[in-house]
């Protein structure tokens, strides 16, 4: 990363739509030196490890697919940027503007290659950034979610935050259910004592209760939306990375147990349109 931050300016990420984030290269550096040991982390023990911190400077790392900082407003939308991305991402290095031997015209950038030696260490140092970084944004994101949600007050934003956050819960849950096992969780191999055995059952546990009250709150939520309102919160529009056209999904409709089960089943689209193949993950 000390050798990325001399030559270049920022890390960007482009999906199907265009950039969905980038990363600043100083930041990141200033930021890992600052908050990680120098000593060898288990990469998933080390995510795991993160947590929500008044004094943090991870928010400098990243701007929106718009190049603007992070703030309560855009929580959500980069979240689920980060969220739904993977593996159908390009990587591009834009040069620091004083760089002597960076491209004249350097507003695309360069493109990475996973073929090339060296580009493809980039990518990974560029994924693992993402995940640090996308974890420290979760947690900022569902931090600021629950104080929003204690607040007796309800704005269509609100509702709609909420929905789209359960629609890609929906979504990861659908993945870990029918794929986890036929899914490689990292590239290399960690220590036995590091590897989370509950993984593919007590996280998708935990991951399902935290959508089942979410679920509850967007019903709740919506129902006390003005009628107009409520009408807009029906269905939304998702591009998945392996179909051409985008796809219509509902959000949910009864406000119950056996309505939440059954939302989980995708059974309000046809079959052909929720079934995922495992390169999804």
């Amino acid at each position: 990363m000390d050798e990325l931050r001399k030559r270049y300016d920022t890390i960007r990420v482009y999906g199907r739509r265009g950039i969905l984030y980038e990363l600043d290269l100083h930041a990141c550096w200033v930021y890992i030196n600052s908050n990680c040991s120098p000593i060898t982390h288990p990469f998933r023990q080390f995510i795991n490890g993160l947590k929500v911190q008044k004094q943090d400077t991870w928010k400098t790392c990243i701007r929106d697919g718009y190049g603007r900082p992070l703030n309560k407003e855009n929580l959500c939308d980069a979240l689920l940027a980060l969220d739904d991305m993977a593996p159908w991402v390009t990587y591009t290095l834009r040069s620091r503007p004083n760089d002597p031997y960076g491209p004249i015209d350097d507003e695309f950038g360069t493109t990475l290659a996973p073929d090339d030696a060296y580009q493809r260490q980039v990518i990974i140092a560029a994924a693992q950034l993402s995940r640090i970084i996308g974890r420290k944004l979760e947690l900022e994101f569902y931090d600021q979610l629950k104080r929003d949600l204690a607040n007796p007050s309800i704005c269509h934003e609100l509702v709609l935050d909420v929905g789209h956050t359960i629609m890609s819960l929906r979504r990861r849950l659908t993945q870990w259910t029918y794929h986890w096992e036929s899914v490689s969780p990292s590239t290399s191999p960690e220590p036995e004592s590091h590897v989370d055995h509950g993984r593919d059952g007590t996280s998708r546990s935990r991951l399902k209760n935290l959508c089942q009250v979410l679920y509850v709150y967007f019903c709740y939520m919506r129902r006390r939306l003005p009628a107009n309102e409520q009408e807009s919160i029906r269905t939304m529009m998702v591009l998945y990375p392996d179909r051409e056209e985008e796809v219509q999904e509902s959000f949910p409709r009864y406000e119950s147990i056996d309505g939440f089960e059954e939302w989980l089943q995708f059974t309000d689209q046809p079959t052909t349109e929720t079934e995922m193949d495992s390169d999804q993950m």
